[in-house]
């Protein structure tokens, strides 16, 4: 089953579900799915993406983002996602987060 296209917020995070995939806003990072979200059974899904980490202040010109591939492991029940998010090569944990369809996010960015 595919999930649902739209907003899907929590606190610390909101993910924009979209057709491709989606966009993740953390408080201090922002991340990418690769690919349509599409659930098991179960409402189970594991999809690769991106993760990237922010500092606080100006971009600067020149000084590459701190990307890293991320696993995106999930379940959804009706309008409740439960989502851990992984970067693949560090295996450090971002965290498990709890969003809601139409949802507004609450992401407060770095400073």
């Amino acid at each position: 089953m595919e999930a649902p296209t739209g907003t899907w917020g929590g606190e610390h995070i909101g993910l924009e579900v979209t057709e491709d995939g989606g966009r993740v806003e953390y408080d201090c990072a922002h991340g990418t799915i690769d690919r349509r979200i599409i659930t098991d059974a179960e409402g189970g899904f594991e999809l690769r993406g991106t993760h990237v980490r922010e500092r606080g202040g100006p971009v600067r010109k020149g000084v590459p983002e701190d990307s890293h591939p991320a696993v995106y492991k999930g379940r959804i029940k009706g309008d409740t996602m439960t989502l851990t998010v992984e970067e693949s090569d560090t295996g450090q944990s971002v965290g498990t987060f709890t969003l809601k369809l139409g949802r507004e996010p609450h992401v407060v960015k770095c400073r």
